[in-house]
């Protein structure tokens, strides 16, 4: 945190520095750079980059991709980023892929650093998560202006990945693709358990009880197959998987975080009673005393799990050898709750200081409407499995796909619950991750170990680093 801290200082620095040199000298052929405030106002008028797109002149515009795979970055080139090249030639896009040895945090250093320089690139691939941190801290472009000016329209895409790009009532980037996350299930061991296999648990209670049906031991008491474990789900049994699922809440409607929610404080201690019942350290000892080479639930060994539709593909993949029966289901809620899945996913934006705003969001526009997603998602396969944003591009070619994608276009996405937009984000999750982990270990009751994430949450807001 002290190093983006002191990042962030240089930023501020420079753009004082900036300001005083413009105030003093009055150029004629100085840029401004408009405030947030100033970009909405002067929404109305074409700046002088815009009209150069109208004539001979060529604006090359730099984006920013961290690195996934020779595979996945040729595609996203051929299919996104060629595809745009030959349809738009005033504006021309350079994919420029930054290495991703050193983890996410390591490309937002270079990123920052890359702004705090005065030579940021025009467009960055950034996950949505990040949206509410990196405008707070004033990373990326307001481009609430540009949305309203060419009428993109918050209908076309799905409600949780629209609204997790607004900050305090701002937009700074366009979504781009997403997921869900739902129930998997193995059919073969309801079958074998007595269980009808085109029932699948639809409540917590029927959860419970098909968990404890499907449980089994050997005469060692040693579990050979188990029903569903919470910390075995898609990110560790954390509090968003396990939260969304009882209804929680993890921020109020006056934007003020909510870590310890009644509803959440009730799903940890549900997921806290399976950890109590079977014996936390009993369970986890299972892969291994099985010498299980893949994950539980590929291996046979656990009957249901929480993931998400990117774990579909090494399902069905033949290298794998998955022999058994399974499919796809809404994961179990409490009576009242109407999905338990939540989504992730990326987004594009532009950050500060960027040379070539309107060229920039050219192509954003493009690459995050129809006719971008539509040349991206055309094969799937090569995109990584990966679902669009946009509802009407997921419903185009879902039924090309293994038809257990359909829950998660059609009931999951639609209903989609995401992460709280804030500038703490990061540090939300790693408090949640903590106190999750000491609960299921034992070390803390689930209420307290809540509050004191609320605690620690409101002492990080109060910092004066965050815009409010």
């Amino acid at each position: 945190m002290s190093n983006v801290r002191r990042l962030f200082s240089i930023i501020m620095i420079i753009a004082m520095i900036g300001a005083l040199l413009l105030s003093g000298c009055g150029s004629k052929n100085t840029k401004q750079t408009t405030s947030s405030g100033e970009k909405n106002k002067s929404s109305q008028g074409a700046s002088q980059e815009t009209k150069n797109t109208n004539t001979s002149e060529v604006t090359e515009v730099t984006f920013w991709h961290s690195d996934w795979g020779v595979n996945y970055m040729n595609h996203l080139k051929a299919t996104l980023v060629d595809t745009f090249n030959k349809t738009h030639k005033n504006v021309q896009v350079k994919l420029v892929i930054m290495p991703n040895g050193d983890g996410v945090t390591g490309f937002d250093k270079k990123i920052t650093a890359a702004i705090a320089g005065g030579s940021p690139p025009d467009v960055l691939y950034i996950d949505r998560f990040a949206v509410g941190e990196w405008a707070a801290k004033g990373l990326i472009e307001d481009i609430s202006d540009l949305v309203k000016r060419d009428g993109i329209n918050a209908d076309d895409y799905y409600k949780a990945c629209w609204d997790e790009t607004i900050f305090n009532g701002k937009q700074y980037a366009m979504p781009y693709i997403t997921d869900a996350r739902g129930l998997f299930y193995n059919k073969t061991l309801f079958k074998k358990a007595g269980l009808d296999p085109s029932s699948p648990p639809k409540t917590i209670d029927e959860l419970d009880q098909m968990a404890e049906k499907l449980t089994v031991k050997d005469a060692n008491g040693n579990y050979t197959q188990l029903g569903y474990v919470p910390w075995w789900d898609q990110s560790g049994g954390s509090i968003y998987d396990i939260g969304f699922r009882f209804g929680g809440k993890f921020i109020d409607d006056k934007g003020n975080l909510t870590p310890n929610d009644p509803n959440l404080v009730k799903a940890l201690e549900w997921a806290v009673g399976y950890a109590k019942k079977y014996g936390y350290d009993k369970v986890n000892q299972m892969p291994g005393q099985l010498k299980l080479t893949r994950d539980a639930f590929s291996s046979g060994r656990l009957a249901m799990m929480y993931n998400g539709n990117f774990a579909i593909p090494s399902l069905v993949d033949p290298k794998n050898k998955v022999s058994f029966e399974w499919d796809t289901a809404p994961f179990p809620t409490v009576p009242g709750v109407d999905s338990a899945s939540w989504g992730g996913g990326f987004s594009m934006a532009i950050p500060k200081g960027a040379k070539h705003r309107d060229a920039a969001w050219e192509f954003i526009k493009w690459a995050t409407g129809k006719e971008g997603q539509m040349s991206v998602l055309k094969n799937f396969d090569a995109n990584g499995n990966q679902l669009s944003a946009m509802p009407s591009v997921n419903e185009a070619y879902v039924n090309n796909w293994d038809p257990r994608y359909q829950v998660f276009v059609k009931e999951l996405l639609p209903k989609n619950h995401y992460r709280p937009v804030t500038p703490v984000g990061q540090t939300l999750w790693n408090l949640l991750w903590d106190a999750k982990e000491k609960a299921y270990q034992g070390k803390g009751d689930p209420k307290a170990l809540l509050d004191d994430v609320k605690k620690k949450i409101d002492a990080e807001l109060a910092k004066p680093i965050y815009e409010r």
